[in-house]
């Protein structure tokens, strides 16, 4: 899976690209759980724009970082999602509780 970060001011920014599944969850739950604890970030941005799928481990690699984020005072949001991927994310009720655009 190839992924990008960037970080501005206090703002993690996680590009995505592929499907994310069991085989990349874990990997990316360690890189992004590793750059929230070395830095100063209080939100957290994870970028859909490339992913076409999510599975239960994806679902789950959200909870746990809407979860870490809480903990440290901080925010989560899900963005540039397309049509199938937004539609997943709804049948698991995660726009209850942050923003997905």
């Amino acid at each position: 899976m190839e992924v990008k970060y960037q970080i501005l001011k206090n703002r993690l920014i996680v590009y995505l690209k592929d499907d994310i599944d069991h085989h990349t969850a874990e990997q990316l739950k360690e890189s992004i759980d590793s750059l929230i604890s070395t830095s100063d970030i209080t939100m957290l941005l994870i970028d859909f724009g490339s992913v076409n799928f999510i599975d239960s481990s994806g679902i789950g690699l959200i909870l746990g970082r809407y979860k870490k984020m809480l903990s440290i005072d901080g925010k989560i949001q899900i963005i540039n999602t397309n049509r199938r991927v937004k539609r997943i994310l709804h049948m698991a009720s995660i726009e209850t509780l942050m923003p997905v655009n």
